[in-house]
């Protein structure tokens, strides 16, 4: 399988290095509550993000899917983010910003802003109509239209999760 883009996924290399620079670390459990995330670095001085569900992503390779969760997890921990609909919308604000300040202006950074979007607010929404996370991010991604080039998540959604719920086995 094919990430949705190659060009993202070496952002988010980029990316978690620059924040991450000695690793972090990956495993079950990990936090799942600010203060979880704040206890374990400040006892540790490593990052943990959950290793699992990461098979069927838009990365399409599960070191991304990590390094992502740790750059997200960063953007919680160090602006005291919590793990509720408020806190993701900023942390996703935040990653879309480090993206602006790296990148160009152009289709490229619109397109990692909108899988940024998708990857954080569209799972979100997804679990607040559903009351799980998608099984398979890449078809989600797919019958909404993310990462193709006339699409944008925030403007022109295709299909809403219900119409993409009654199309797959999620």
């Amino acid at each position: 399988m094919e990430p949705l883009s190659k060009a993202f996924n070496v952002a988010v290399i980029t990316i978690a290095n620059r924040l991450h620079p000695t690793g972090y670390d990956v495993g079950d459990p990990a936090p799942s509550t600010l203060q979880e995330l704040q206890d374990h670095i400040n006892t540790t001085g490593r990052m943990l993000v959950w290793n699992g569900a990461s098979n069927k992503t838009i990365y399409a390779c599960s070191e991304t899917n990590w390094a992502f969760r740790a750059w997200h997890d960063w953007c919680h921990y160090t602006y005291n983010l919590k793990f509720d609909k408020e806190g993701e919308r900023k942390a996703c604000e935040i990653q879309k910003d480090h993206i602006r300040l790296i990148y160009d202006p152009g289709t490229q950074t619109d397109l990692f802003c909108d899988l940024i979007e998708f990857e954080i607010m569209g799972q979100f929404e997804y679990k607040e109509v559903f009351g799980n996370f998608p099984e398979d991010q890449m078809a989600l991604a797919f019958a909404l239209g993310i990462g193709q080039a006339t699409s944008s998540y925030l403007n022109k959604r295709l299909r809403s999760f219900a119409e993409a719920k009654r199309e797959l086995t999620l």
